[in-house]
């Protein structure tokens, strides 16, 4: 993997998106900022999206907006779970949620919360 992202790598999920969302840009609602910038990248990508669709749930919204060039910008300019963190007080999100996307939600890859320690999180142990 060399990490380039173009739109002849980028594959329809293997879900059902919503009739009402375009699928170009659902697809790159969830590209984490090393395929955007064109990093390497490993199974970190797919904690990012945990997160992505994390947020989603919760609040209603992408954290990132826009028709598909903003929405790659928004993901490139993305300074960290302070920009996005507003929306979720907003829905009242409790303390562990607030810190489970704030480990989820972090720019350098080798900073993030590991899928390991995601699943062992005290807000994932709620529900387990």
């Amino acid at each position: 993997m060399d990490g380039h992202v173009s739109s002849s790598t980028i594959k329809e999920p293997p879900f059902a998106v919503p009739q009402n969302v375009n699928k170009n840009i659902q697809i790159i609602l969830d590209l984490p900022p090393e395929m955007v910038h064109g990093l390497p990248y490993d199974f970190q990508v797919d904690v990012w999206s945990l997160g992505v669709m994390t947020y989603e749930m919760v609040t209603g919204y992408s954290p990132f907006y826009g028709d598909q060039s903003d929405v790659l910008e928004n993901i490139k300019i993305f300074n960290g779970f302070d920009s996005v963190k507003d929306r979720l007080e907003a829905v009242c999100a409790s303390g562990e949620l607030l810190d489970f996307i704030s480990r989820i939600l972090v720019v350098d890859y080798s900073k993030r919360i590991c899928i390991e320690d995601a699943l062992k999180h005290p807000w994932i142990k709620l529900y387990n």
